[in-house]
């Protein structure tokens, strides 16, 4: 398989992912506004390395983003 073949396919699976809502993680899964925000999956990706993981951006998922600031804390002071 040739590298274009290779970008596509792996291409195709991030799509397939990102359209699928019910592999959203977490408050995302649940959340009544789904279907119509699926949050950030960029910011998502950024903080936690998972696509389907929380946008820890979105109100409902503060929980996520008071965990990621007290971990950026605790990284800031050793």
């Amino acid at each position: 398989m040739d590298e274009g073949a290779k970008n596509k396919k792996f291409l195709e699976e991030i799509f397939k992912t990102l359209r699928d809502r019910s592999k959203l993680r977490l408050n995302c899964k649940v959340c009544k506004f789904r279907d119509s925000c699926g949050g950030c999956r960029a910011r998502a990706y950024n903080y936690f390395g998972d696509i389907t993981a929380p946008d820890p951006g979105y109100v409902n998922n503060i929980e996520c983003w008071n965990r990621l600031h007290k971990e950026e804390e605790i990284m800031k002071a050793m």
